[in-house]
């Protein structure tokens, strides 16, 4: 599937962190710690949903909640071993939802409203049982981005404070159009979630479902978009169409452009929709969120290109993978 070449030129405004800021950031583990990873259950609408719940022990543990969501064709196990890291290092717990499936509707099917519903209630329960969370970052990859989108748009007010959206399409009409409309399958799963009909027949059911379409609901602090800018699957553009739509709707916003960055094997690759420097930048936004190190409250714009030697991208927290 043919791509435009795009470019992002981004300043960087160096990060000053208050005292407010550093009063409020959660403590880093200051030991190594052991992560138990376990299956939650939760009713959603009559159903039973389900996911995987990565807690660390045995560490300083701090206030604050991951909740991750999956792409598409997978389910809350994907990259747990990458999110068990993030879990140990930072002391953080990790929520994963399947989201929804059942014998007609397999997980890991495309399936975005149940998916946000589960979201929501799983954050819901945890939050419930643990008094003590003080910010939860949702973060989602691929199809998982527009899951986590649309939960940020439609939970309850204060439920989430910071989103990551990885490489996702922002647009359900230009996805289903576009990079769907290679795959027959895809577009059925897409169909079948709107309720059966195809854009031009239900295009509510589609805006409801498009994110850079509800930036206005979302009850978030701050959302951060981070996307290579070589995507085959979902063109970079989508990141760029949902920063436009934040910052029309006045939603704080960060934007991460990876044009190049190191792979686990330092090799210096292209920012594509894999596992490889897009992925990993993420992580490490998601690393400063709950260790209080991210810069917060207005605008920014990040470029990687290593293979140029431009990294403008805030330190890399303690033994962390960024795209650098």
């Amino acid at each position: 599937m043919s791509r435009r070449a795009l470019s992002y030129l981004a300043g960087l405004l160096l990060p000053v962190l208050t005292a407010t800021l550093l009063a409020a950031a959660p403590a880093a583990a200051t030991q190594a710690c052991a992560v138990q990873t376990r299956p939650i259950a939760v009713q959603v609408d009559g159903e039973q949903a389900t996911g995987l719940l990565f807690e660390p022990h045995g560490c300083a543990v701090g206030n604050a909640l991951v909740v991750t969501a999956h792409g598409h064709k997978a389910s809350a196990s994907q990259y747990s071993e990458y999110l068990v890291s993030i879990a140990a290092r930072t002391g953080t717990p990790i929520l994963s939802m399947d989201m929804r499936g059942s014998q007609q509707w397999p997980t890991g099917e495309w399936n975005l409203w149940a998916g946000w519903r589960d979201l929501v209630a799983g954050t819901q329960w945890y939050k419930g049982t643990h008094p003590g969370v003080a910010r939860t970052v949702l973060w989602g990859w691929s199809q998982g981005a527009m899951t986590s989108g649309l939960a940020a748009a439609y939970g309850p007010a204060g439920l989430f404070d910071y989103w990551v959206d990885t490489f996702g399409p922002s647009d359900l009409f230009t996805h289903f159009q576009g990079p769907a409309a290679d795959f027959p399958a895809l577009q059925a799963q897409i169909q079948r979630d709107a309720g059966g009909c195809v854009p031009l027949t239900c295009p509510l059911a589609y805006a409801e479902r498009s994110p850079a379409l509800q930036a206005g609901r979302m009850n978030i602090r701050h959302a951060f978009l981070v996307h290579g800018t070589a995507d085959e699957v979902v063109p970079y553009s989508a990141s760029m169409q949902m920063r436009a739509a934040l910052m029309l709707a006045g939603k704080p916003s960060t934007m991460y452009s990876i044009v190049s960055g190191r792979t686990l094997d330092g090799v210096v690759e292209p920012g594509r929709h894999n596992v490889g420097p897009a992925l990993f930048e993420a992580g490490c936004v998601v690393e400063r969120l709950v260790l209080g190190t991210e810069p917060l409250g207005t605008n920014r714009d990040y470029l990687v290109d290593v293979a140029t030697g431009v990294v403008a991208a805030p330190p890399a927290p303690p033994n962390a993978k960024c795209a650098a």
